[in-house]
């Protein structure tokens, strides 16, 4: 496997990995509200008289935390990965190493701000307190690189004796 092969590979992880932990803190934030976002909200159409609002609200919570489910599984798939990617670049290629943490940091937080940016206005959009679901949406983000940190200084110093 050549280098640029296996750096396309890891940042394309690493991008997947951002995304999804960004997701996660969005739809952390409205289930913890109880709301519904636009994306989740399920209609139903009837000419009868019925009122199911009760029920496509449960349904569309019931949605969302599968979904942050799919992510969580996914996340720790990816966490796998990019140890597996890591100990690989630091074993053969260890000259790039340093390199590819610098473009995977900064692509991290080209996609954090980005991803801030777009929820900030959905959270607007939905009449939702931003300053606080923001607060949240970075906690939680805050938490999820933590682990994410410790996990790699971990295999860091396991490799650093190779």
């Amino acid at each position: 496997m050549d280098s640029t092969f296996t750096r396309y590979k890891v940042l394309r992880i690493a991008d997947k990995f951002v995304r999804y932990e960004n997701h996660m803190a969005y739809i952390t934030v409205y289930v913890k509200a109880n709301k519904i976002p636009k994306g989740f909200r399920l209609k139903f159409h009837s000419n009868m008289d019925l009122n199911v609002e009760g029920v496509l609200h449960k349904c569309s919570i019931k949605i969302m935390k599968k979904t942050l489910a799919f992510y969580k599984a996914k996340i720790k798939e990816f966490h796998k990965i990019i140890v597996e990617f890591d100990k690989e670049i630091r074993s053969k290629y260890p000259e790039f190493a340093e390199e590819l943490v610098v473009q995977i940091v900064a692509k991290a937080d080209r996609i954090h701000n980005q991803m801030e940016a777009k929820h900030r206005k959905k959270i607007i959009r939905d009449k939702m307190d931003a300053k606080k679901a923001m607060k949240s949406i970075r906690e939680t983000k805050k938490r999820f690189e933590k682990k994410l940190s410790d996990d790699l200084e971990k295999v860091l110093d396991l490799t650093s004796g190779i």
